[in-house]
């Protein structure tokens, strides 16, 4: 089931009041705050200042609980004394200014009301820039705003105020719909949801009663633009005409059967020449019900990304446990760098994209090493002044130790004012020179005993007073081959015997709420 709060705009075919939807918290329940961005770059815009950014809004819902203000941006930086007249406007004169129509280009055009019909309540000096202009607007209702200035520039904005909100999620073939009071957070039922397109005028496409739940369905899928729910304890309205995912440009629409794939090879590195095993583990996925498909799938090889220009293409049939299995073999002159193996069934060619997965491995001209290389510390944490004893440790795979060996080794060091109790295992482990930078405190080189072992010895006091710091080791060890193996280790270096920490993180708090 697919949740519809992020609005995905149609390609080249944006409607001039997108409606865009926003959440507002209040008590445990994320308000629909759906809004809608005019795309006609007037140079005179309508901001809810609530907001906290610059885009002009067709359509602007708030909450009973906030403050009804607004900004008025300007494109062209010129500045402009604008007035802002307010309407009082019924649920017809808020569909009929939410309507459009699309001319031979596919563009959609927002209506311009008439305001010469509507009821003026007021008429208000706006403020620019930062400064916010408070309406004087109260209780729930709907509003029309028209601000405008001298030389003739002007825009409209449409405003519900209200204590309730609506989630509209796809179902299977249904949108299902879910009421609740913003400010109790308690479920609103009895009620019902109206459904509009507004192509040229608000067309009735269909109504839905609201259960005791808050619950309501409709099967209205297509060609649904916005839903105006009406209840006990209050109206508003709900966007409708939202893409449903990346991949079908679409509103709320039939659903279709994803497909699920597991892909991997035996290993991540290969030289020219090698057998390339790989296997797969597919299913289709209705909603979060998994199934086994049947039939065939295509198995694909190729270079840099070029899936046009397959090197190896070849059908598989999908076992009774849902997997297929095959090899590739790498010719010998095979190029090194990156190559892709992908998987999909073919059921869908529109989506064949977005139905298929993929995998990477690398070929390169390499030979496995001999030995190994292995550092240790005596201790993973030290007080600085202590010494900082290293430990490493040379093996041929068979067994034997890589006696009288050179050991290159550099000893860096990293402090950093973030290092606290909680991350500072993840620091030991993995260290964070490559990002905050690094010092050379001590390098040079070291030679294997007859165990194959040897011991560098680092001091720290000259390391930061007061400071964390992350001793980091890296030992480099090359044979007459010229095959490289590499070692590290890092050790936490503390600055003093004590620190002391603040045991609170929150940035914000409540009026009243201790902190420790």
């Amino acid at each position: 089931m697919q949740n519809f709060f992020v609005n995905l705009n149609r390609p080249f075919k944006i409607f001039l009041s997108t409606l865009l939807v926003f959440g507002v918290i209040a008590g445990i329940f994320t308000f629909n705050h759906f809004a809608s961005a005019q795309n006609d770059y007037k140079k005179i815009g309508i901001v809810n200042a609530s907001e906290g950014n610059y885009a002009s809004r067709r359509l602007i819902v708030w909450g009973t609980h906030q403050e009804p203000s607004i900004k008025i941006s300007t494109y062209d930086n010129a500045k402009r004394d604008v007035k802002v007249d307010v309407y009082k406007i019924s649920k017809d004169e808020l569909l009929n200014f939410l309507t459009y129509t699309v001319d031979n280009n596919e563009l959609y055009k927002a209506n311009v009301p008439d305001v010469s019909k509507l009821n003026k309540i007021t008429t208000l000096d706006a403020k620019g820039g930062e400064d916010k202009t408070l309406l004087p607007i109260d209780g729930q209702g709907f509003w029309l705003l028209r601000a405008y200035s001298s030389d003739g520039e002007q825009t409209f904005s449409a405003v519900v105020r209200t204590p309730i909100g609506t989630v509209a999620k796809e179902g299977n073939n249904e949108i299902i719909l879910w009421t609740q009071n913003i400010i109790t957070g308690k479920k609103v039922g009895n009620g019902t949801i109206e459904i509009f397109n507004l192509k040229d005028k608000a067309n009735y496409l269909a109504e839905s009663q609201i259960n005791t739940d808050g619950i309501a369905k409709t099967s209205q899928l297509n060609n649904a633009d916005v839903g105006f729910v009406s209840t006990s304890e209050g109206q508003t309205i709900l966007i409708l005409n939202l893409p449903n995912d990346y991949y079908n440009y679409q509103t709320f629409n039939s659903p279709r059967i994803n497909t699920k794939y597991l892909l991997f090879t035996d290993r991540p590195l290969y030289t020219p020449g090698d057998k390339v095993y790989f296997k797969a583990i597919i299913r289709n996925d209705n909603d979060a019900e998994y199934t086994v498909p049947t039939g065939l799938a295509t198995v694909k090889v190729y270079k840099d990304y070029n899936s046009t220009q397959p090197l190896f293409e070849k059908k598989y049939s999908i076992s009774a446990n849902g997997t297929i299995a095959g090899e590739y073999l790498l010719d010998e002159s095979a190029k090194t760098g990156t190559y892709q193996i992908s998987v999909d069934l073919g059921a869908e060619s529109d989506r064949e994209w977005y139905l298929r997965t993929v995998a990477n491995f690398n070929v390169e001209h390499y030979r496995k090493p001999d030995y190994n290389l292995e550092a240790t510390a005596m201790r993973d944490e030290l007080l600085k002044g202590e010494n900082a004893i290293f430990n490493l440790s040379g093996k041929y795979f068979f067994g034997q130790p890589v006696s009288g060996g050179n050991v290159h080794y550099t000893v860096r060091y990293s402090t950093n004012q973030y290092y606290t109790e909680e991350n500072l295992e993840y620091y030991k482990k993995y260290g964070y020179s490559w990002y905050y930078g690094e010092n050379e405190l001590k390098s040079g080189d070291v030679e294997l005993n007859n165990k194959g072992e040897a011991e560098i010895s680092v001091p720290t006091s000259s390391l930061p007073n007061g400071q964390f710091s992350i001793l980091s080791l890296e030992a480099t060890y090359q044979d007459e081959s010229g095959n490289p193996v590499r070692a590290s280790k890092n050790i936490l270096i503390r600055g003093s015997q004590y620190s002391i920490k603040a045991g609170d993180y929150e940035y914000s708090s409540k009026v009243g709420q201790s902190l420790s």
